[in-house]
């Protein structure tokens, strides 16, 4: 969104009137740094002498000017053509030179041509450290970017040349006739002198009489007013461009009546004897077509219509604004639509979105018309809710969209009653940000969910306190097993009639460095939600095996070992594989080796589950279900 908006601001009052090409390069390669978000970036501008201008931001080139024969070749200048062209990786481009990128440290790059009427002026050049797939619309992006660039430089060469041309002509017109020639009356972008005091038209280029569908004859009997579309500024611009030099923008108005966006840059001169203005015009309308495309997509979320994450956050963050200065009260409500998965995975992709096209109607219908519904990504929405006097209200709200969900929507795979899990987080003291709100609703939201579908949860610190805590308690865990923080305990299993050991099972604690001993039940689900688990039952597996492997080898009895395996390992495929590795390093006999799964685990994905506990059957390993009769009662099943 950032990125859109600070190209979008770019003009050519942004860039020295003062024909400064180096500092409209240096500005340029910043943009284009900032814009892509790359390591570096390069531009290049050549003047009309052939010195090449050129800045840096980031890492790249040197920032000097040269003449263009001087100018070292970069090892992607290869690129530069007449579109955009990309490198995703130079160590596999056989167009680049890879062991000049390699010094430079370059592994990805974009290049965009700056042109004028189908003549090079430069380039911007984009550059990473790692491998990166440049995307259709940061190419357009950058695009614009070079749009603007040129605009800028053209403009800076014309301000050289309007001077010396008012210059020439004040102190010997026949003299530079053929320059004056050359530079106003054939260049191909429209052009005119007007009457500092009269705003008439006193000479116009065949390019303007092309754009604009008037005569030169018709010109002379007409007035700037005529031509700007927005005559309540005409009185302020009229004034700056008769102080000396100027650059704004402005609409334009054609013979045939369409508008026109432009670029306006005049310098103050002597014409005929007569104090005159000498104008250059740019016609940018395509330019702020595709600037405000670029925008809108920025803003909308092109399923539904609607606002998305970065409009939602904007329009937040203004209400606040409002709501410190009133005394106000907002909510921010975030949304899950609880069935969007079985219908997404179950009927389609085309299906859900459908579901999610007639949820944000539904939504929209059930709340007042100042109210923004945004969808924020997947299943997932949010209702900001301007003044709500208590918490009462947004919970209200709240009631009103679950209501409106009682009865099916209607979407291209069918219909279907929808349950929400709605968190609601109100304004306060403590939440300065938009992003602070949304965060808190967010996590009532997860709170909802995780208490049953089709609930309403308030946002509570606590919250946000249980899940730094988890978050702290996630990284920690990350390396519990390279840090050697996982504790084995071998717990016995006994005859009931010998009163003998006849084996034991496998039970794991984490010794955390600061919270002491860390039970199953907290950092078991953790592992299991993060893919962490199948590092910890592989680490279990061989220390019980190595262990009771060691009892075996000094005599003691031929114990039975049971190791439990999380039921998310049924799914990967490679169960077999790792249970068989423990055994051949540790050196322990699989008949005496028993995996323990439980009874939800074994139900909940049948084909997964019997596919791998039929290749453990196959491999000689014994199979347990434990937990058995917790979860199920159809015996059958199992």
């Amino acid at each position: 969104m950032q990125k859109v908006l600070a190209l979008a601001s770019l003009q050519p009052e942004d860039f020295d009137l003062g024909a400064n090409l180096d500092a409209i390069a240096r500005r340029a390669a910043e943009r284009a740094r900032v814009l892509s978000w790359a390591d570096g970036a390069v531009v290049e501008i050549t003047d009309d002498d052939g010195l090449v201008h050129r800045a840096k931001s980031g890492t790249g080139a040197a920032s000097r000017s040269r003449r263009a024969g001087a100018v070292p070749d970069h090892p992607w200048r290869v690129l530069v053509g007449d579109t955009p062209q990309g490198c995703g990786d130079t160590e596999a481009d056989p167009r680049v030179d890879r062991d000049v990128c390699r010094r430079l440290g370059t592994r990805s790059v974009v290049v965009v041509p700056l042109r004028h009427r189908d003549m090079p002026l430069g380039m911007i050049a984009v550059t990473s450290f790692q491998p990166h797939a440049f995307d259709k619309a940061q190419a357009e992006v950058l695009q614009l970017l070079a749009d603007q660039v040129t605009t800028a430089a053209v403009g800076a060469w014309m301000i050289t040349e309007l001077h010396g041309i008012g210059r020439r002509h004040k102190s010997a017109l026949v003299a530079s006739e053929a320059r004056f020639r050359r530079v106003f009356f054939e260049h191909p972008q429209p052009m005119w002198v007007l009457d500092a005091e009269t705003q008439r038209f006193l000479a116009v280029n065949d390019a303007a009489v092309a754009k604009y569908g008037y005569s030169a004859e018709e010109f002379a009997a007409l007035t700037i007013a005529v031509i700007r579309r927005d005559v309540a500024h005409l009185a302020v611009d009229f004034n700056r461009a008769r102080a000396g030099k100027s650059a704004f923008s402005a609409r334009h108005r054609l013979r045939d009546g369409r508008l026109i966006d432009v670029e306006v840059i005049t310098v103050a001169q002597e014409f005929d004897g007569r104090p005159g203005i000498l104008t250059l015009i740019n016609d940018v309308t395509e330019r702020n077509r595709l600037d405000r495309q670029l925008r809108e997509g920025a803003f909308r979320d092109p399923l539904t219509g609607g606002a998305n994450r970065a409009l939602f956050a904007e329009r937040v963050g203004h209400a606040l604004t409002r709501m410190r200065r009133r005394s106000a009260t907002i909510a921010v409500l975030v949304i899950n639509l609880d069935q969007f998965k079985d219908v997404n995975d179950g009927l389609g992709h085309v299906a859900g979105d459908s579901l999610l096209q007639a949820a944000a109607a539904r939504m929209k219908a059930a709340l007042r018309p100042g109210d923004t519904v945004a969808r924020l990504g997947a299943d997932e929405f949010a209702v900001l809710l301007l003044d709500v006097g208590q918490t009462g209200d947004s919970l209200g709200a709240a009631a009103r969209l679950d209501e409106a969900f009682h009865s099916p929507l209607e979407f291209a795979g069918g219909s279907l009653v929808v349950s929400l899990s709605i968190g609601v987080a109100t304004s306060s003291t403590a939440r300065t940000s938009a992003d602070e709100l949304l965060r808190d609703a967010e996590l009532a939201m997860h709170a909802a969910k995780a208490a049953g579908r089709g609930r309403v949860e308030v946002f509570v610190p606590s919250m946000l306190e249980l899940t730094t805590e988890r978050l702290s308690l996630d990284q920690d865990l990350r390396h519990a097993v390279e840090r050697g923080e996982l504790r084995l305990f071998l717990q016995p299993v006994i005859s009931v009639g010998s009163g003998a050991i006849v084996g034991c099972e496998a039970l794991v604690r984490w010794q955390h460095p600061s919270r002491g001993f860390v039970l199953p039940d907290t950092f078991i689900p953790l592992a299991e939600e993060t893919g962490m688990i199948s590092a910890i039952d592989t680490w279990v597996l061989h220390a019980a095996c190595s262990q009771v492997a060691a009892w075996r080898a000094s005599g003691l009895a031929d114990l039975l070992l049971a190791v439990n395996i999380s039921g998310c390992d049924l799914g990967r495929g490679d169960l077999v594989d790792r249970v068989s590795a423990a055994l051949l390093e540790t050196g322990f006999p699989r008949d005496r080796l028993e995996v323990e799964i439980t009874e939800s685990s074994a139900v909940s994905q049948p084909v997964e589950a019997l596919n791998e506990l039929r290749r453990l059957r196959s491999a000689g390993i014994a199979v347990a279900i434990d937990d058995f009769g917790t979860g199920y009662s159809s015996l059958s099943k199992l």
